[in-house]
């Protein structure tokens, strides 16, 4: 590691949270809303009654929170954060993080 280990805070920030998780959730909302919508049922009544109804509400639900989360990571994550995270754990998982590089002299 050249550089010294980022802290759980930064690692956070690097994917965007707090705002992607809430943006997330927000995808997971509206996705239930299309669901309902899509399939001419309020939120007062059954949200499944027919088979084609029991696939549109996890591909809407799952849809809408992958959505959402990944606009949360594109606009307020931090690209460089996430490579210099995936760099440290490249580095742990290799074992050259405490290693100290000395070319060879010739």
């Amino acid at each position: 590691m050249s550089v010294r280990p980022l802290t759980h805070s930064e690692e956070l920030l690097a994917w965007g949270n707090p705002w992607s998780n809430w943006l997330a959730l927000f995808g997971a909302s509206q996705g239930i809303l299309l669901h309902l919508n899509f399939n001419g049922r309020r939120i007062t009544q059954t949200w499944m009654p027919t088979a084609a109804s029991r696939v549109t509400l996890p591909i809407f639900l799952i849809g809408g929170a992958a959505a959402g989360a990944f606009f949360g990571v594109q606009a307020f994550g931090d690209a460089e954060l996430r490579r210099l995270h995936h760099s440290h754990a490249q580095d742990l998982r290799l074992d050259t993080a405490n290693k100290i590089y000395r070319p060879q002299q010739l």
